[in-house]
């Protein structure tokens, strides 16, 4: 898969983006232009044209009350494509798919949006990872990966197909090692139970991919004081 690799300024530029549309469609409020935003974040390159796979993650943070230094980080979205999707058009889309339609959690909406507002020792925190240099993988499985690659799995269980995926920084955040990141791969993907990647006879593996990711971060506190 052939992707464009982006600055960590583009997709911060991105994660700017996400807020946008979440804040226009959840609130029913007008969006700035895209213009506007990149003005406001001294943006450059905001007419370039990109295609790229991407995720986009939302979190609670938790934050230091004055400083707002982050302590601990809630979970509540994320959902992306691996197709190459013209940005920052599908940001946008992907915004509102993450933080509306993820099948694990409530959708934000904006009462929460106006209860993180208000609480100082709360924000919202946007991600957009933006993925490339895509490589498969077969012996080890995830040689050189853990911490540094992201990785994406396929397999059949039962003769049923699977997938999944995590994101580069997830195993790290985690505490993982490979065979955990396996493992945790297996449950993602919807198996119960204690499947190991290493049982053949229940797992046959189709394909490990991994890939690096640009990820970029804005957060709804940063955001407000552009938009004023």
């Amino acid at each position: 898969m052939s992707s464009s690799v982006v600055s960590k300024e583009t997709a911060t530029f991105f994660a700017y983006v996400a807020i946008n549309q979440l804040l226009s469609k959840v609130n029913n409020t007008p969006k700035l232009s895209i213009a506007d935003i990149a003005k406001a974040i001294d943006y450059a390159k905001y007419q370039e044209k990109i295609e790229s796979p991407l995720f986009v993650t939302w979190n609670v943070l938790s934050v230091q009350k004055g400083t707002g230094a982050p302590i601990d980080s809630e979970l509540r979205g994320c959902i992306g494509n691996f197709s190459n999707l013209k940005l920052p058009e599908y940001v946008e889309e992907y915004a509102l798919i993450s933080a509306l339609e993820d099948p694990r959690f409530p959708p934000i909406d904006k009462y929460e949006l106006a209860d993180i507002e208000k609480n100082p020792a709360q924000d919202l925190q946007c991600a957009v990872t933006i993925l490339h240099s895509f490589e498969d993988i077969t012996d080890p499985p995830l040689a050189g990966t853990v911490g540094e690659h992201g990785i994406r799995l396929g397999f059949r269980y039962r003769s049923r197909p699977y997938s999944s995926t995590f994101l580069p920084e997830v195993a790290k955040e985690q505490g993982w090692d490979r065979q955990q990141t396996l493992d945790a791969l297996i449950r993602k993907a919807g198996v119960a139970g204690h499947v190991s990647f290493g049982d053949t006879e229940k797992i046959h593996v189709v394909k490990v991919e991994r890939y690096s990711g640009v990820k970029g971060e804005a957060r709804l506190s940063e955001f407000s004081k552009i938009s004023l």
